[in-house]
């Protein structure tokens, strides 16, 4: 498992490489699939696939690379999660019969703006403690996605969403004991996908 996109292909596809963009875009599927679900979960409204929203994001890129006007790979990302954030208020619009603003619906606040989330292992915590960004979260998101697909929701719900073990088996429609033994799996098989020197930058407590 690559640890980012090689920065080569990067700079090619800065420079505007169709190539380069198809393997960068292939390499933040993952993250874009996970920061999409994290608002599709935080929009109470509507409930949209976000494989709709990571595709609709590839096929708006594909289309209009040629317009970035950025030199570096931050400001690469950056272009990739407006794109993506507004495909999903655009998704939130076309689907909510809401009369309410619905911008302020898709909130982008400070500890969760960008291609990065917060791993909640301890909810006490500060909340800057357990930002996941760059290449750490391109890392843990490539490996959340080779999760069955129980042992990822389960996980994203407890660690990302920062939601109580009771509160993730209500969500998923199951018991408190089966979350829990989904948590304490997920975590096992997740530390066997991340490299070594990766493994302990992240809390695991599942309590």
């Amino acid at each position: 498992m690559q640890a980012s996109p090689d920065s080569e292909v990067v700079q090619r596809a800065i420079e505007g490489d169709s190539d380069a963009w198809h393997a960068v875009l292939e390499k933040y599927r993952p993250l874009l699939r996970l920061v999409a679900a994290r608002h599709a979960r935080r929009i109470v409204s509507h409930r949209f696939d976000e494989s709709d929203v990571v595709q609709m994001t590839c096929v708006e890129v594909l289309r209009s690379y040629q317009g970035f006007r950025g030199e570096t790979q931050a400001e690469l990302e950056g272009w990739l999660e407006s794109i993506l954030h507004n495909n999903v208020v655009r998704l939130w619009r076309n689907h909510s019969a809401a009369t309410r603003d619905y911008r302020r619906e898709v909130v982008r606040d400070e500890a969760n703006s960008g291609l990065s989330f917060l791993w909640k292992a301890n909810t006490k915590q500060d909340p800057a403690r357990n930002l996941v960004q760059g290449e750490v979260a391109l890392l843990l998101a490539q490996a959340l996605e080779q999760l069955p697909d129980e042992y990822r929701k389960t996980l994203e719900l407890r660690f990302i969403d920062g939601k109580k073990i009771r509160d993730v088996a209500l969500h998923l429609g199951t018991t408190v004991g089966v979350v829990a033994g989904r948590l304490r799996r997920g975590l096992e098989c997740l530390r066997d996908l991340l490299p070594e020197e990766l493994r302990d930058l992240i809390s695991w407590g599942s309590e």
